[in-house]
């Protein structure tokens, strides 16, 4: 059961008789002074407030919410401490622990009991213990530095480990609070009763909204819904923890295999993947044992329920997540790498699951990364040509739903890890491609990049690599899409301009046609914007600025190229038929 405080919380009964523990799973202290100094502000403001009535009997000054839920080290109720309750934080770790280390600065200034409280345990006899109000269990979180400032502060001993400024540590945001503190004093001529007042209002008119959850799971599902603030805990960081916890340990300190381990994560996250790996692993682990269910897996519950014993002996779990990150940072071929950018256009990842499975299963990690075979590579080129005939047209003419490409992406899947590879229900029916045919018909009249049009971006890419095929040509669009951002350029602007026989009739017609869309980089179609063809193509006048001469897309170079001097409607229509003959017999023709 959730109880949620109709009051709020002043300091004091907050911190009172609880001890709150910060788990495994969440991420590091990352409060900076910016937020230190954000708390102090409002300090100052609730103080001037009070100050100017001393009566000022309002609630508490909102600083917000905290979502915790009963820790599975409960207090023990014959305790000679003060714990009564023991929570873990899910939301609100940053927050508590700052107001810690203001409690310790404060008391640095002027010794209270009622501060020593805020961050320390009491015993029977109301003296501070060891123990601290706020635990953390983060094992990279330098665990011991908030036990050093809380029962040893010494600001000038402290200051000697001050860290570079700026940086996320208890230390420098204890020494902040501090400076700030004996700033403030000496603003008011070191007068006690200020500074009385002060750490009044910090203990009785900040006040916090506590959420007690009655379990784990409803505390995430609670913290779903209010979080509004930062980044949202993922369940790859409820992983990470399982597998540290998991992992060789060594007393006073990380173990080698959990050091090496967090420099890997270290990697992941800084690419953004932590959490696709899980889900891509999941996908492989289900595919591989045969199962086509197209069910949507809960992921943490997956790990957490239908398989937690992959933590127990977490080596293998760590070395599969591993491959998957090579597969991931791949410098992949370069006609693969034009067909991947193509499949990521998609506006769902259905086809990255049978992608995934086949590199998985036939991939080769070694030190210097990723790799496959030749043979390998062109059968993974033959399935990603597959996929994007599957996927494109489907879309194209709303064949199916969702579940419908997860059923046979699945199916995939299961196939290729049984028998190495997918099979040739990877294709289209005589029905569906009759509809293909007729849609590819009536390219001139559809606009390709509209809103509303999903495919647009990804047909204008397909049909340049379908365009120029040539060993050049693919090398120049892969390093193109390399190097950044593809964006789609109009040939013929955007916006009418009246010139070289454009009628503003003609030129809402042909516009977003795909016939006057090509693929570009988007520094060179940001520079070019409503320039006329003619610029467009190479202007050697203007300086720094690029043209379609200069850019590594080939549809690009081969207008450039091009004699005339105006990009006329007759030109559209012709490239748009083009288009729509290289469309049909990659769908339609044998491959």
């Amino acid at each position: 059961m959730n109880q949620i405080s109709e009051q709020l919380e002043n300091l004091t009964k907050l911190f009172g008789e609880r001890q709150f523990v910060i788990p495994e799973f969440q991420r590091p202290y990352t409060w900076t002074e910016v937020e230190c100094g954000k708390l102090w502000d409002d300090l100052l403001l609730v103080y001037n407030k009070v100050q100017k009535d001393r009566n000022h009997a309002s609630e508490p000054h909102f600083m917000g919410t905290i979502i915790v839920y009963p820790s599975e080290e409960r207090a023990d109720p014959f305790s000679s401490l003060d714990i009564q309750e023991r929570y873990d934080v899910v939301d609100g770790q940053q927050r508590l622990t700052t107001l810690t280390l203001l409690a310790a600065a404060f008391n640095c200034k002027k010794a209270q009991k009622n501060l020593v409280a805020i961050a320390r345990v009491l015993d029977a006899d109301h003296n501070p213990v060891e123990d601290l109000r706020v635990l953390t269990r983060v094992l990279e979180d330098r665990p011991n530095e908030l036990s050093e400032i809380i029962l040893h502060p010494s600001p000038r001993d402290i200051k000697r480990v001050r860290v570079k400024k700026n940086d996320a540590s208890r230390t420098n945001n204890f020494l902040f609070f501090w400076d700030k503190i004996d700033a403030w004093y000496r603003e008011q001529n070191d007068q006690v009763e200020k500074l009385d007042l002060l750490i009044k209002v910090f203990l009785n008119k900040l006040g916090v909204l506590p959420i007690i959850c009655g379990s784990q799971e409803s505390a995430f599902r609670i913290f779903e819904v209010v979080n509004n603030r930062g980044k949202p805990l993922a369940e790859a960081d409820i992983f990470k923890a399982k597998i540290l916890d998991n992992l060789k340990k060594e007393q006073g300190g990380l173990s080698e295999e959990q050091k090496e381990f967090l420099r890997d994560w270290k990697a992941w996250c800084d690419e953004g993947v932590e959490d696709f790996l899980f889900k891509a692993l999941m996908r492989v682990r289900v595919g591989q044992s045969g199962n086509t269910d197209t069910t949507d897996i809960a992921i943490r519950k997956y790990f957490l329920e239908e398989n937690k014993e992959c933590f127990v002996n977490p080596e293998g779990l760590i070395n599969d997540l591993k491959r998957l990150f090579a597969i991931m940072q791949w410098e992949r071929p370069s006609e693969i790498n034009i067909l991947w950018a193509i499949l990521e256009k998609y506006p769902n990842e259905a086809w990255k699951w049978p992608a995934i499975a086949y590199l998985y299963q036939h991939g080769n990690v070694t030190e210097t990364g990723f790799g496959l075979t030749e043979d390998d590579q062109l059968e993974f080129i033959n399935l990603c040509r597959a996929l994007v005939k599957y996927v494109y047209g489907k879309g194209l003419i709303e064949s199916g739903t969702l579940n419908d490409l997860k059923s046979e992406s699945y199916k995939q899947c299961a196939r290729i890890f049984a028998n190495g590879q997918p099979d040739d229900s990877l294709s289209l029916s005589d029905e569906e491609r009759n509809k293909i045919s007729n849609w590819i018909g009536s390219l001139g009249t559809c606009e390709c990049y509209k809103a509303g049009f999903q495919y647009g971006a990804g047909l204008v890419m397909l049909c340049s690599y379908l365009l120029h095929s040539d060993d050049n040509s693919v090398a120049k669009f892969s390093q193109m899409i390399e190097n950044g951002r593809v964006d789609i350029e109009h040939v013929c602007p955007k916006s009418w301009a009246n010139a070289d026989g454009w009628t503003k009739e003609v030129h809402e017609q042909l516009r977003n046609t795909i016939g006057n869309l090509i693929p570009l980089e988007k520094a060179i179609n940001i520079q070019l914007s409503d320039s006329c063809f003619a610029r467009k193509k190479n202007d050697p006048g203007r300086k720094n600025c690029k043209s379609y001469e200069d850019s590594l897309s080939p549809e690009a170079n081969e207008l450039a190229a091009l004699q005339q001097e105006k990009w006329l409607p007759d030109d559209v229509r012709k490239r748009t038929a083009l288009k729509a003959e290289v469309l049909k017999k990659f769908f339609l023709g044998e491959e």
